[in-house]
């Protein structure tokens, strides 16, 4: 049996609508004729399906009449990737039902105590207010009306992406906002401890001392990538994107537009290299593992085995430098993720990127009439935009010599002439390195254990450690010994 809610029929609907008719002729004269597969439309496999991918894995409370009659996933995901509408999660506890709630609020018109005149001197006795409605307890007329609205928001905004009088930077702020609400969403997505059964942690292997300091301070410290003991780090990406270029300028030297994209490789190379200079962004790293009690990382970065390593919810600890960390430039802030050392699967990565960004500067220049160098000026926004990710994709980029470490970074980057983090200095082998603090002064920071390093006096010190934790007011981190075997 099929869904109650039919794609091809509401758009013939729109068609047959004359208020609505013009707006169908317009995408399809944009986009070509809509095929009736939902799954086919543009925006669906560019932003809705990337939603769609983060939906429960107990699934949503839906009424229990309808839980066969409705596409459920793809209402959750419109829902979510809608810029129209607020929702938000209700996440159940532990021992309790397994689905997920969702709320929506939507608009509605109440009536008023006493009949008014609006701005215009008509009467009124109705009020637009905002409620909040349980998907579990909507009706099927109601469901059916969430999609058609979300899919006509789709439509519109695609159609705002493609025309022609559009320019290059407003398509560009509509991807940003769209991977804004993708944020949004895996934000909401975050369980609470006592209920998040598969919760990820990330480990950083550091001195009692830094320990200490770390508890005292509330912060992290994220130092300048320039600095990093490995001498050779800096180059890795470097390499990574050098060598795509040089493939794809060898690939394209027959072709027509040749010299076009040797202009658009060069601007594109000066932009991403540009990162590694100061004076035009400042990039700073902090570094985890996903290995809890690892004898090399101990040996390395945890004071010779007399150190510790802190377990931080990985979830947690993104959201509050979020949350604490608010920055509007296009490429500053947060990032994060696992370090790449399959290097050669990385360049074709960023080889796709580049094809992909020229493609669309060729047809877009074609289509304005512009040369090369008018385009670039007309679209700064925009290409400055494609490049920066193309940076961020290869800063990922780490030799397969250090795979068995399993890193897990946190970057903050930041434009020196608007800076959002004071930058501050240490000293470390007659060298003064930059650093930046993330800061959590209005709560605790998200730690979840602590393993003891094995060249310690194991119980005295975890009783020591315990005692300050106390103090500090972390009442529920496990602290733990090592298990690996040490001889000093």
């Amino acid at each position: 049996m099929g869904y109650l809610f039919d794609f091809a029929s509401f758009i013939e609907e729109l068609r047959e609508n004359e208020v609505k008719k013009g707006k169908i002729d317009k995408y399809e004269e944009l986009y070509g004729g809509i095929e009736p597969d939902i799954k086919k439309q543009i925006w669906y496999t560019e932003y809705v399906s990337k939603c769609i991918q983060h939906y429960p894995e107990a699934g949503l409370l839906v009424p229990e009449e309808l839980k066969d009659d409705f596409d459920w996933p793809l209402l959750f995901g419109l829902t979510v990737s809608s810029f129209s509408s607020e929702y938000r999660f209700v996440i159940p506890d532990k021992g309790g039902e397994e689905s997920w709630r969702l709320l929506i609020k939507v608009s509605a018109k109440k009536k008023k105590s006493e009949s008014k005149e609006n701005e215009v001197g008509e009467e009124t006795d109705t009020e637009e207010i905002t409620i909040e409605k349980d998907l579990e307890n909507l009706w099927s007329f109601q469901i059916l009306r969430l999609y058609e609205i979300y899919i006509e928001e789709q439509i519109d905004l695609q159609i705002l992406y493609g025309e022609k009088d559009t320019t290059a930077d407003h398509r560009y702020g509509l991807e940003r906002q769209r991977e804004k609400k993708i944020d949004e969403l895996l934000n909401k997505l975050v369980v609470p401890d006592e209920v998040d059964n598969n919760r990820k942690i990330v480990y950083h292997y550091a001195s009692i001392n830094t320990l200490a300091a770390i508890l005292e301070s509330k912060q992290i410290r994220a130092t300048d990538l320039r600095f990093l003991n490995d001498a050779k780090e800096g180059k890795v990406w470097d390499e990574v994107f050098s060598s795509a270029v040089i493939e794809l300028r060898d690939r394209y030297k027959k072709e027509p537009f040749f010299d076009e994209i040797n202009y658009y490789l060069d601007l594109i190379g000066d932009r991403v290299k540009s990162y590694m200079k100061p004076e035009v962004m400042e990039c700073y790293i902090t570094s985890f593992t996903r290995l809890a009690d690892d004898k090399n990382q101990f040996h390395m970065y945890g004071d010779s085995f007399k150190g510790v390593s802190i377990g931080f919810d990985e979830k947690k600890l993104r959201k509050e430098i979020i949350d604490n960390s608010k920055s509007n430039q296009m490429i500053s802030g947060l990032l994060y993720g696992e370090v790449n050392y399959n290097l050669p699967k990385l360049k074709q990565t960023v080889k796709g990127m580049l094809t992909k960004m020229i493609n669309e500067f060729i047809r877009e220049k074609k289509a304005t009439g512009e040369t090369p160098e008018e385009f670039r000026d007309n679209n700064l926004y925009f290409f400055n935009g494609r490049s920066d990710k193309i940076f961020l994709t290869c800063q990922d980029a780490k030799s397969e010599y250090f795979k068995s470490e399993e890193e897990y970074r946190l970057y903050w980057m930041q434009e020196p002439s608007s800076r959002s983090k004071h930058i501050r200095f240490f000293p470390r082998n007659s060298r003064i390195i930059p650093f930046v603090n993330f800061d959590f002064s209005e709560t605790t920071l998200p730690i979840v254990e602590v393993i003891i390093g094995p060249n310690n006096d194991m119980n005295a010190v975890k009783e020591n450690i315990q005692e300050v934790l106390r103090l500090y007011g972390y009442t529920n981190v496990a602290v733990k010994t090592s298990d690996i075997p040490y001889r000093p």
